[in-house]
């Protein structure tokens, strides 16, 4: 299961503890997936660069430290994230 849809910190981290419940409740094998690139936020459409870096120095480390996620998946699409700009913000 992928999160994707809160796009803040808090709620993507919500959205992983919550799968992450369900798979510890229910007979079923759940895969956690952090989709924190899987749409700019409205709030950063003029500051794409921001939201990136958010998601590089903050989002993927918070995940990571909560071992919420086993993956991590990126929505490629040229008005979202697209490998032309691959390299604009490393």
């Amino acid at each position: 299961m992928k999160s994707g849809y809160g796009l803040t910190i808090k709620d993507e981290l919500k959205s992983l503890g919550v799968i992450r419940r369900l798979n510890n409740t229910l007979s079923l094998d759940l895969i956690l997936i952090f989709l924190g690139a899987h749409e700019i936020p409205e709030e950063y459409k003029d500051r794409r660069e921001v939201y990136v870096k958010l998601l590089i120095n903050e989002m993927f480390l918070a995940v990571d430290e909560e071992k919420l996620a086993v993956y991590c998946d990126m929505f490629m699409e040229k008005t979202v994230f697209s490998r032309e700009g691959q390299n604009k913000y490393s």
